[in-house]
């Protein structure tokens, strides 16, 4: 199954899950793997919550070539509701599976942003409950996406994208979030400045970073004002090297 033209990742994933004719539906990157018994041991799952408001199943991720959790880790298996997801217990990396007859073809991702899965499953758990459970079936490869973080060329590209991205989410679930979880709400507003920052759009970024501060005060979000009134032009492309080989954007993010 080919489009006639390539139309990015989400375009991809949207006819997936369009044309899929299962009960349940899960995506798997071409560049990661699968445990052999990743989808009995969903089916299973899916079997033993018959009867409930479960509709959707996170599975943990391995990072491969760390050899860690790739997500957030939660000590043990529970019900995650449209809160949860809101406030941030699920962060990073998870295998994901849906039960079809929550999925609304009018709510799949948007093929002009870059990713958005977070924002499909918080739709979706607007109708049913997620289910969490403690077992590694998905395994991920990311260093290469570690090479390319650090590849300022390449990286600024989608730069605009990200920022839609960040943008989209808090349109559409941040009032949402702010009731629920100030912190995480602080937190998404800072990301979104930090992309506004690398397109240049200063005046925005320090906008929204106060308001981040306002709404929760974060070392991060004060390093990044103060680095909006320092990098322009290549100072950007410095300050952005220092701070990835740094790990601050990760503790960012």
């Amino acid at each position: 199954m080919e489009h006639d033209k390539n139309r990015g990742l989400n375009a991809a994933i949207n006819t997936g899950f369009q044309k899929a004719k299962g009960r349940y539906v899960a995506k798997l990157d071409d560049d990661d793997e699968l445990a052999e018994f990743a989808i009995t041991t969903a089916i299973d799952t899916f079997k033993s919550v018959h009867g409930s408001n479960i509709g959707l199943l996170f599975f943990n991720c391995l990072d491969v070539e760390t050899k860690s959790t790739s997500g957030k880790f939660l000590p043990s298996q529970r019900i995650i509701r449209y809160e949860d997801l809101l406030r941030g217990a699920l962060q990073g990396d998870y295998w994901a599976v849906v039960d079809s007859s929550v999925l609304h073809p009018y709510e799949m991702l948007d093929e002009n942003l870059w990713g958005g899965m977070g924002c499909l499953w918080l739709r979706v758990l607007h109708r049913c409950d997620a289910y969490y459970l403690p077992k590694t079936v998905y395994f991920t490869y990311r260093q290469h996406e570690m090479m390319r973080l650090t590849n300022f060329s390449s990286r600024r590209e989608n730069w605009q994208r990200h920022e839609d991205t960040t943008a989209s989410l808090l349109a559409e679930f941040g009032k949402d979030m702010k009731l629920v979880s100030p912190q995480t709400y602080a937190r998404h507003i800072r990301i979104l400045a930090f992309y506004q920052l690398m397109n240049r759009k200063f005046d925005r970024a320090r906008s929204n970073l106060i308001l981040s501060l306002r709404t929760n005060m974060s070392l991060s979000a004060s390093a990044l004002l103060v680095l909006s009134f320092v990098g322009k032009g290549r100072a950007l492309f410095f300050i952005y090297r220092r701070l990835l080989e740094n790990r601050f954007i990760k503790r960012l993010f």
